[in-house]
């Protein structure tokens, strides 16, 4: 667990660009490739769906990313309740650029690595994404949520 601690802990060392928070890059990322089948856009309602996020925290970190230059709200003519938010033409290539900054970096960090220890990584990750996905699938129609305190030692359940 503590190792799980030390990596979470290095996320500040790379910052993101021009001030954008992880949610956000994540969320430009999700409308990029959104706009490939639907030109129009994304519905706001599926960011947050897709986020588990409630629609005021959807709308805040959207006016973030329309005051930033980097997205467009539309509202659809045939039903006004539905917001449309597509990335900006001239946003497209600043966003593809940070992109290719991350990427650099991760393939610094994995140059570290030899190849036994990539494949492992990726071996240990898959493993992992299945177990969470299993679980997610097993415990998803419960609606209770235990409380936690969070401990040095992980979290408490009272």
């Amino acid at each position: 667990m503590e190792s799980i601690h030390r990596l979470k802990s290095t996320h500040h060392w790379f910052p993101w660009p021009e001030g954008l928070g992880p949610g956000e890059f994540f969320t430009l990322n999700m409308i990029i490739h959104a706009q490939h089948s639907n030109p129009e856009g994304l519905k706001s309602s599926e960011i947050g769906h897709h986020f588990h996020m409630s629609r005021p925290a959807v709308s805040q970190m959207l006016s973030s990313l329309e005051k930033k230059g980097f997205i467009e709200r539309t509202i659809c003519p045939e039903d006004r309740r539905v917001i449309y938010v597509r990335l900006k033409p001239e946003a497209k290539s600043r966003f593809e650029s940070y992109g290719e900054e991350i990427m650099k970096r991760v393939d610094d960090i994995f140059e570290e690595l030899s190849e036994e220890e990539i494949q492992q990584v990726i071996t240990l990750s898959d493993r992992l994404y299945s177990s969470l996905l299993r679980i997610h699938e097993k415990y998803k129609s419960q609606s209770w949520k235990p409380d936690c305190n969070h401990t040095k030692e992980g979290p408490h359940i009272s």
